[in-house]
């Protein structure tokens, strides 16, 4: 869409993120902050840009910095942060909440007795065997899709699964749903 990396900042998980992060809005400051980091270092970033004065820089980030488990007095320092993750995982985002999502009974027989490390993985086992299942039909009908525990999954043009995936952003230390119908190009739910 006509954006540019300004700056790509390699870090230490085991060290402060000061320095990694002052690095990451030095000249040129950029527009946005795009964060692939595990919860623990990613919620040392906000309150590092609000100390270099760059409190109002939008983070977009990978689902890695949501261990999947609401947990308000640790990530509160993520709030407006912007990110992707499977719908069974952050099923507040879920258009119609937890009632709707899809294989509600897998997921919650699995979501109890799942090890929240493992959890992803098991939404991929639902989805793998739901798309053994509905694979022809999926490459048959143009423009079908399923909606999967990891997201919406379509055929695209050469045969690959493509996924889309909601988007969420942190309030009050808890994951919502953004529910912006064309903020990212399209007419459905980012």
């Amino acid at each position: 869409r006509g954006g540019e990396v300004t700056n790509a900042v390699r870090y230490n998980p085991g060290a402060p993120a000061t320095e990694s992060t002052r690095r990451a809005i030095s000249n040129p400051r950029p527009d946005a902050l795009f964060l692939l980091a595990l919860p623990d270092y990613a919620r040392q970033v906000p309150p590092t840009l609000d100390y270099y004065g760059a409190s109002r820089l939008p983070i977009y980030a990978t689902s890695h910095l949501f261990e999947g488990q609401i947990n308000p007095r640790l990530d509160h320092d993520l709030n407006d942060v912007q990110f992707l993750d499977i719908p069974w995982q952050i099923p507040e985002a879920a258009v119609g909440g937890i009632e709707a999502l899809p294989f509600l009974a897998s997921y919650q027989s699995l979501r109890e007795g799942s090890d929240p490390g493992l959890f992803r993985l098991n939404a991929m086992g639902v989805d793998a065997f739901e798309l053994a299942r509905r694979l022809p039909q999926l490459q048959a009908i143009s423009g079908s899709e399923l909606q999967g525990a990891t997201g919406t999954l379509r055929s695209g043009s050469d045969g690959r699964i493509e996924r889309q995936l909601p988007w969420a952003r942190f309030v009050n230390g808890v994951p919502q749903p953004i529910l912006i119908p064309g903020v990212f190009g399209d007419q459905r739910t980012p």
